[in-house]
């Protein structure tokens, strides 16, 4: 402890120019405390850091320990609270080694119980962590200073791992990726209508079908069941409902609303052997169609939940597959955040949220300006594909852990040639560039244009940027094709600034673009 903290606690001394002896804590001790001592991966934590009992503190000096593998942390997040706020003379981060050494001192000595400093700490892996704090305090009394050591303090953090099955249904409704087959639902039965509180609206529309297929059509909507997706004569039906007084199909309390009718594919529980398409007439009354998705309502769970599919811009309809009859309708998620309001990327973030691509840190907050991190983002790329998610035990980079959050998504990311690594590390945790971000969204949508994009294109459309010479060799026909699509856009004195980190505002305007431009 000395060794570490010599050189903070020695400034604080020299400015005081006062003799200084040792001295136990007595009764001054940190206390940690945190906003959610369980947490989901991905999610956000903020740790408090406060000292009482404390009197004549003339300076302070603490140093935090966690495990880097299990929390992640950046200096934009390390904030000074209380009277010593502001005051840094030593705020120092270790990533790697999981360390972090804030020092601060105020000009009056203060007393009592205070705040000192606050970590937001994003999860990374699940299990359990320890955050450690120990620390110094140079108290001013009888004409000298004394250096008191604190007793270490340690707060356990519990991580829980994220819901896959359910992110598996949040999937975008673009006008680009081709929808992927639902996974089956528990069967819901016609009797169970009744039990839901739905009352059928009008006359159902039936036809007889068998393994030749066809298609049912019904006021706008379309059935449309390929040849042997049946193995025997069935009657398709379609029929429409009423779901206002259900309290089982209620919405409140989420962001969503009915944005159009609601329907029962009949008979209930039917499964096929090839995935059905379904086409749902977008209401003319809809103003923002990237936020509208189509939606299955599990009986079991009593839940709505996210159907992967696209919106087909010629024909004004949302096109999903399914492989069961169940009750589905189209709903409109009118999520935001608090701190996107007056932001330059509001209704990109809304629209891609919308989708389930990105979720915010917390119900209220997605921290737009805040670095993304290679994994958050490779996350991103592989949701805005409904890329089916790869087993996680052969991950070629050592410094991704099979049991971390992102280890799934970086894996599925490889195997399908969208990000690479270097000298056998991924580098997970790092702030990613914009030539980083341009590199990984164009191999995932560009890929047959990056085979024949010629060297006097990528140099013709590249020697608009004042900086063109600081592109990576391996990102500049990336950053030529993304910048020939619209996907990224220049900086506004003539530069690219290829290796400033991208923003989580700056990645969903990014994905917004390629889905809905």
């Amino acid at each position: 402890m000395r060794k570490i903290l010599s050189f903070a606690m020695l400034v604080i001394l020299f400015l005081s120019t006062l003799p200084y002896e040792v001295k136990g804590a007595g009764s001054a001790e940190i206390k940690l405390d945190t906003t959610h001592s369980s947490i989901e991966e991905e999610k956000e934590t903020v740790v408090t850091l406060d000292v009482n009992g404390i009197e004549n503190v003339k300076g302070i000096e603490t140093v935090i320990t966690f495990d880097p593998n299990s929390l992640l942390v950046s200096e934009d997040d390390i904030q000074l609270k209380g009277p010593f706020n502001g005051n840094f003379l030593v705020k120092k981060l270790d990533k790697e080694k999981g360390e972090i050494i804030i020092a601060s001192a105020v000009k009056e000595p203060v007393d009592g119980d205070i705040e000192f400093v606050e970590i937001t700490f994003e999860a990374q892996k699940s299990g359990s962590t320890e955050v450690i704090a120990k620390g110094e305090l140079v108290v001013f009394e009888d004409n000298s200073n004394q250096l008191v050591t604190l007793d270490e303090k340690k707060l356990v953090i519990s991580i829980t791992k994220q819901d896959r099955d359910n992110d598996n249904n949040d999937r975008p409704i673009s006008n680009k990726p081709e929808p992927q087959q639902q996974s089956p639902a528990p069967v819901i039965d016609e009797d169970v209508l009744e039990d839901l509180g739905v009352t059928i609206s009008g006359k159902p529309v039936v036809k007889t079908m068998n393994e030749v297929g066809g298609v049912v059509q019904s006021e706008g909507l379309t059935l449309q069941i390929p040849p042997d997706a049946l193995t025997q004569e069935r009657d398709i039906s379609i029929t429409k409902l009423q779901v206002e007084q259900s309290k089982k199909l209620s919405l409140k309390g989420t962001t969503l609303s009915f944005a159009d009718e609601v329907y029962h594919f009949g008979p209930s529980g039917t499964s096929f052997g090839q995935p059905v398409t379904v086409s749902f007439p977008i209401p003319a009354s809809s103003t923002d169609k990237e936020k509208l998705s189509v939606y299955h309502f599990n009986e079991k769970t009593e839940e709505w939940e996210q159907v992967r599919g696209v919106i087909d811009y010629a024909s004004n309809t949302l096109r999903i597959r399914l492989s069961h009859f169940s009750i589905y309708a189209v709903l409109n998620n009118s999520i935001t955040f608090a701190d996107i309001q007056s932001h330059w990327a509001k209704k990109e973030i809304e629209s891609i949220a919308a989708q389930g691509i990105v979720k915010g840190f917390t119900e209220d907050f997605y921290r737009p300006d805040h670095h993304l991190t290679r994994a958050q983002f490779t996350k991103m790329v592989v949701e805005m594909l409904n890329l089916p998610l790869e087993d996680s035990s052969t991950i070629p980079f050592r410094d991704v852990g099979a049991d971390t959050w992102y280890a799934t998504y970086v894996e599925t990311a490889y195997k399908a040639g969208l990000v690479k690594g270097s000298n056998g590390k991924f580098n997970p945790n790092d702030s990613i560039t914009r030539q980083q971000m341009t590199a990984i969204l164009v191999r995932a949508v560009y890929q047959e244009e990056l085979k024949t994009i010629t060297q006097s294109e990528i140099t013709d459309i590249l020697s608009h940027f004042k900086d063109q010479d600081t592109i990576s060799e391996y990102a500049r026909s990336t950053v030529a094709i993304a910048m020939k699509h619209g996907l990224m856009h220049g900086r506004n004195d003539g530069t690219f600034a290829p290796l400033e980190n991208s923003t989580r505002a700056h990645a969903a305007a990014i994905v917004y673009r390629y889905l809905y431009k």
